[in-house]
């Protein structure tokens, strides 16, 4: 019995379409080839965002830290309920990362939702209680 011919892969090299993960969109999309080292896909651009970054196949795999590496530190619902006690949530600030915050900022998150900006860490850094724990984020980037 003979089995149909299997089309051969199409030659990929840069213009071309390939699927890649893309950090900003946090998804899997379709992007254009940009950079190629010999046969291997080395930069890519997303159609939907723009953003040009390197090449990375399929939904990244989520990595414990290295010994040492920074987790979010726990807190407590009563802790959080604390931290939150009389602030105004009415004027959360979307979080972004090119926007700036102070301490005392009201950030609201689209994955961690509301939370209170505890410390500025460095110039691009801050430090926000979340329910869920307290998280290191990034501002003031351009």
């Amino acid at each position: 019995m003979t089995h149909p011919a299997i089309p051969s892969r199409r030659a990929v090299g840069a213009g071309a379409d390939v699927d890649a993960f893309c950090s900003r969109c946090n998804l899997e999309l379709a992007h254009v080839i940009i950079a190629m080292d010999g046969k291997k896909i080395v930069r890519v651009q997303c159609h939907t965002c723009k953003t040009v970054h390197a090449y990375r196949s399929g939904a990244p795999q989520k990595r414990e830290p290295a010994q040492g590496g920074r987790r979010s530190a726990a807190i407590s619902h009563s802790d959080y309920d604390k931290v939150m006690r009389g602030r105004d949530v009415s004027r959360a600030k979307p979080y972004r990362p090119r926007e700036r915050f102070a301490v005392d900022d009201i950030v609201s998150h689209v994955t961690f939702g509301l939370g209170a900006v505890m410390k500025v860490l460095a110039d691009d850094k801050i430090e926000v209680a979340f329910p869920i724990g307290i998280k290191v984020l990034v501002h003031g980037r351009n």
